[in-house]
């Protein structure tokens, strides 16, 4: 989810350091669009753009060397000549940008930019060449917060299924956690096998991108992108092996579908698991309170059953959102969407194992664009979007009955933000 009443809080800050920035502008113009946008109109007498290029003739003159004349001596005149169109516009520009600010940090918050929105300059080749003399109008457009009527959020009743955690759970739990105390050892005959650990190098000829070097995975789990454990299956440790792999039409591997390629595999160590016997000392291995197998199987069910009691919780807030904005109309702002759709490509590229750039070129391999390949996202960002919004809603309408911790909000937070490694990326949040 969206951290939006975070974000929110901190809107008030978005190109506010007015500190040092003349008040330059004479007037300002808001106006709300549908979409959730805005356009900005910002007027800036001609004498803020005259003494902006004057000011700027004069610093060119203490440093600007031209033949003829000594480093710091050309006259401001000779320098107009030469450059002063382009000097001009350049110092348009820069009046231009601290005129938004400066109006920017006048507005309420909710005609503030949402921080992920850039203002886009509109109708540009009015404004510019800019006479002489002229004050300088100009209009930017930029997404804002979203407004909309709180829908009706109250003695709304879903149904969701009444589950409990079963014997054959608490079982398969024990032997997951028999397998991750498995000690991992070589395999003697150097023969790969069902549930073998192997290392590998692999490519697909003819696709560079798709080079892994040392990738580690169980065979029989599939957990390799081009599934191709039963392969394997014989292989020795050091030889290397080259075979066909078809996918049909209908296949759900995008840019795939009804192709046949061919891999190329090197078999570099095959390991497996010894996995411990389920006895009490294997109880005490898993943690020193538990003395015995009995032990062991209660704590697992208690900790089965909790983490159970909150993926209830979060199935039942979900079901209630959808049933809260099911009828609710909010205009939410594509820079919204293109945030969140964003955010899950990164944890996409993380869980892929590449870095972003081969991602996107393997992606272009297929024909593909992140743009394109994203698309299909989009509406389930948008009604999370939408949930997260109704949500912070009726937080600020019931704050009163409902307090924040701040402390508890802040650790929720530094949860979210734990993987987020770019300070930049976390000031969006």
């Amino acid at each position: 989810m969206l951290p939006h009443a975070r974000r929110q809080a901190s809107q008030s800050n978005y190109l506010v350091k007015t500190k040092g920035i003349l008040k330059m502008i004479s007037e300002k113009k808001i106006k709300e669009l549908e979409n959730s946008s805005a356009e900005l109109t910002v007027t800036v007498p001609s004498k803020e753009i005259e003494d902006a290029y004057k000011k700027k003739l004069q610093s060119y003159a203490k440093t600007m060397q031209l033949p003829g004349f000594r480093k710091g001596k050309v006259p401001a005149a000779v320098i107009e000549k030469k450059y002063g169109e382009a000097i001009r516009q350049e110092e348009v520009y820069r009046v231009m940008e601290d005129a938004m600010m400066e109006a920017i940090g006048q507005l309420e918050d909710g005609q503030k930019p949402l921080q992920y929105s850039t203002p886009e300059l509109l109708d540009e080749d009015k404004v510019f060449p800019l006479e002489e003399g002229k004050d300088l109008v100009f209009s930017v457009k930029y997404d804002i917060m979203p407004k909309f009527d709180l829908p009706k959020y109250t003695g709304i009743t879903v149904e969701y299924p009444n589950v409990k955690i079963s014997d054959a759970q608490v079982d398969e739990e024990i032997e997951r956690l028999r397998q991750q105390n498995a000690l991992v050892l070589e395999k003697k005959d150097g023969i790969v096998a069902k549930d073998s650990i192997v290392t590998v190098d692999y490519e697909e000829i003819g696709n560079e991108a798709s080079k892994r070097e040392d990738y580690v995975f169980t065979v029989g789990t599939e957990y390799d992108f081009y599934k191709f454990d039963d392969d394997l299956i014989g292989m020795k440790k050091g030889e290397t092996k080259e075979f066909e792999k078809s996918y049909p039409e209908d296949s759900k591997v995008p840019g795939y579908a009804g192709k046949t390629i061919t891999l190329k595999v090197t078999v570099k160590a095959v390991k497996f698991r010894e996995v411990p016997e389920l006895d009490d000392d294997f109880a005490q291995d898993v943690k020193e309170e538990y003395k015995t197998v009995a032990d062991l199987v209660k704590a697992t069910r208690e900790h089965l059953e909790e983490h159970l009691e909150e993926h209830l919780k979060n199935d039942k807030l979900n079901l209630l959102m959808d049933a809260i904005t099911k009828d609710a109309v909010i205009p939410v702002p594509k820079s919204m969407v293109d945030f969140e759709v964003d955010n899950s490509f990164r944890k996409f590229v993380q869980q892929s194992g590449m870095q972003e750039e081969q991602v996107l070129q393997f992606l272009s391999l297929q024909g593909q664009t992140k743009e394109t390949f994203t698309e299909s996202w989009r509406p389930e960002a948008e009604k999370t979007i939408k949930g997260q919004l109704v949500l912070d809603k009726v937080k600020e309408t019931e704050k009163d009955s409902l307090p924040v911790d701040e402390a508890e909000l802040d650790k929720i937070c530094e949860e979210q933000l734990a993987n987020v490694k770019d300070e930049k990326q976390k000031e969006t949040y």
